[in-house]
């Protein structure tokens, strides 16, 4: 009986230790813009693959291999000031839906940038499918 009350109670606490899309949608865009800003592409790096859907990432990697890509998928921007924008990543708010989370995101502060990641479950973790610019 104790090891199912042990069982049950690491289970719990794994649960809660579960990363939110919120907490997601920060980790990847600190990831993501400090790859760009040390003149990384982030789009070669196969650590992408475990922030972005299967489905989108396939997509995606199509259109760069074939070089259909004129603004940056993920920031919906050309280019962005390095520091401002990595001393300023946050997750505004959450708006839960049927299809997917939107997590509201700001980059920066003196040429702020806002965009929407809609975040969905994918093996066990969330997973952008897709990002949608905000005036």
């Amino acid at each position: 009986m104790r090891r199912y009350i042990l069982a049950a109670m690491m289970f719990t606490c794994v649960a809660r230790a579960e990363t939110t899309p919120q907490q997601q949608a920060e980790i990847f865009y600190r990831w993501y813009i400090q790859q760009v800003s040390g003149l990384e592409n982030p789009l070669e790096n196969p650590k992408l693959s475990g922030y972005v859907e299967h489905g989108t990432y396939a997509i995606l990697m199509k259109a760069y291999k074939a070089n259909e890509i004129d603004v940056d998928y993920f920031t919906k921007v050309q280019d962005f000031d390095d520091k401002d924008w990595l001393q300023h990543i946050t997750a505004e708010k959450v708006v839960i839906d049927p299809v997917c989370t939107n997590v509201y995101m700001s980059f920066g502060l003196a040429d702020r940038k806002r965009v929407v990641a809609c975040f969905v479950r994918d093996k066990g973790g969330w997973k952008i499918r897709s990002v949608t610019d905000l005036p």
